[in-house]
This record gives structure tokens, C-alpha cells and sequence, in this order.
């Protein structure tokens, strides 16, 4: 089984307690950073191309609700289509998974996305263990692909 045939809409256990290897501190932090590049890039030129951005330019209002729709957008679009996955969760192998092992929903994704427009959010995973608030209010984790390796039966860590 290759790591891009991995099975998250199945259980990860039958009867036991999904003990999840959680992405590091580091990990978290590169996908940050890499996230915030692919969502400006991307974000920057839909809102170019457009003509909103001169709607909102010279605003520190209308650069927040543009990050506030650039996030939303980004995250939604791919974690729920790209299976928990984002540009920098591919780099560093991490994806999200909700607290028992499974694939989100796409409401689960979409209250993941609407936590991250919370001021401080980006911060609060540095004080909190496992993650931050977008994951304590969306009820999931960011784990290691190493731990997913699921055929419907127990997980195999590598």
C-alpha cells in the first residue's frame, strides 16, 4: 500500500483506543509558513485578477475580512478535497484527522477554517497540547501519515 492509497473514511481501530502520533511543534510551524505562502500566492491573485482588490486597499479592516476569505478559502478547499491535506501537509507528511482516526466532514473542515480567522490563533498551538484552537474547537488532530497506514485493520506504525 503507497502512502497516497491511504483509507481515512475507514475505521482506524476495531477495538482498540487509536492512540494517534501527533505532528511536532516543527511540523506545524512549516506548514504554517508554507500554507500562508500558497494561500497569499493564490488568494492574492484571485483578489488581483477580480478587481476587489481595490476595494478594499489602504484598509486594515478590508486586509483583515481579505485574510479572513483567503483562509477560509484555502483551508476548506483543500483539507476537505485533498483528504485532510494541505500544500505544507504534504511537505512535512502530516494531514487532519478527526479525534477518532477518520477523514473530516466537510462541516468539520469548515469550522477547522472559520477558528483560524480567530485573532491569535496561529499562536495558541505553541501553549497547547496537541494543537491549537482550530483543532480543540473542530475536534481534530494533525497526525503523521506514518500512523494511517489502515486496510481495516489496527494501524501499522513504519
Amino acid at each position: 500500500m503507497q502512502e497516497d492509497d491511504l483509507i481515512l473514511d475507514e475505521p482506524l481501530f476495531e477495538d482498540q483506543e487509536w492512540k494517534p502520533a501527533h505532528a511536532s511543534k516543527g511540523q506545524r510551524f512549516v506548514n504554517y509558513l508554507l500554507d500562508q505562502v500558497a494561500m497569499t500566492g493564490m488568494m492574492s491573485a484571485f483578489f488581483i485578477f477580480s478587481g476587489l482588490v481595490e476595494v478594499f486597499e489602504d484598509s486594515k479592516l478590508g486586509n483583515w475580512i481579505i485574510g479572513a476569505i483567503s483562509a477560509l478559502i484555502y483551508y476548506t478547499l483543500m483539507e476537505s478535497f485533498l483528504q485532510g491535506k494541505s500544500l505544507g501537509k504534504y511537505v512535512t507528511k502530516t494531514r487532519v484527522v478527526t479525534h477518532e482516526g477518520y477523514q473530516p466532514e466537510l462541516s468539520t473542515i469548515l469550522v477547522r477554517s472559520l477558528s483560524r480567522v480567530v485573532p491569535f490563533d496561529a499562536l495558541s498551538f505553541l501553549f497547547k497540547e496537541p494543537g491549537g484552537w482550530h483543532d480543540e474547537w473542530s475536534k481534530t488532530y494533525v497526525v503523521e501519515d506514518r500512523c494511517l497506514r489502515v486496510n481495516r485493520s489496527p494501524v501499522e506504525t513504519v
